[in-house]
């Protein structure tokens, strides 16, 4: 995602408070998979670290298309994962546990860290860039322009319009090992339920994470 106002956002976070910061500058080598720890350790005072969120299954079935450095992990439930020097022998849903469960430790503890929820961002992509741009210390230029085509060219990817009709559905629940009932009782028994209720989908009747588990 790039900002019109010189900033741009980077692998989980925004580069320095400069208009002529590019990625490998000090403060702003944040890799967009790293472990919450590994990410608040890299931050510096001028840096404002942007932590994206997805609700549970929904995520489950993103990463079975398209993993990722989770690898062959990302199949199924209960393959143990190796991401990026942390184990998780749980899986994805522990992977999903435990990253949650750092990002929201990371925005307690830390002023210039900020949590997103992907949905949020799919259906209301200007509020979310006038929070950044505020926090930044930035006033937007104009309307934000927003991309309606695909953002990416593999893990069969969609546009906005089929995402926002996927969030209203949800229709993840009936993709790839995620569709079997059996996997989603398995996955929602394993989830951090506390967390999942935290997190809100806002469509006109909002829901929360948890919907994922009660539908």
């Amino acid at each position: 995602l790039k900002l019109n106002f010189g900033g741009s956002i980077i692998s989980g976070g925004v580069c320095p408070l400069s208009q002529t910061a590019t990625f490998g500058e000090e403060g702003c080598e944040i890799w967009k998979h790293s472990a919450p720890s590994d990410m608040v350790a890299s931050l510096t005072f001028n840096t404002l670290q942007v932590q994206m969120v997805r609700s549970p299954l929904s995520h489950l079935a993103s990463w079975e298309k398209a993993g990722y450095d989770l690898g062959s992990c990302a199949d199924g439930l209960g393959v143990p994962c190796n991401l990026h020097g942390h184990s998780y022998p749980g899986g994805v849903t522990e992977v999903w546990n435990r990253y949650m469960q750092g990002y929201e430790s990371a925005a307690d503890s830390h002023d210039n860290v900020i949590t997103i929820e992907y949905e949020r961002l799919v259906l209301d992509p200007g509020s979310v860039m006038q929070e950044i741009a505020h926090l930044m210390g930035w006033s937007m230029d104009g309307p934000v322009k927003i991309v309606g085509a695909a953002a990416k060219d593999h893990g069969e990817p969609v546009g906005r319009a089929k995402a926002i009709e996927k969030l209203k559905t949800m229709s993840y629940l009936n993709q790839g090992y995620i569709a079997s009932t059996a996997s989603q009782r398995s996955a929602c028994s394993e989830l951090d339920s506390a967390m999942m209720r935290k997190h809100m989908i806002p469509l006109d009747n909002p829901r929360s994470y948890a919907a994922d588990c009660s539908a």
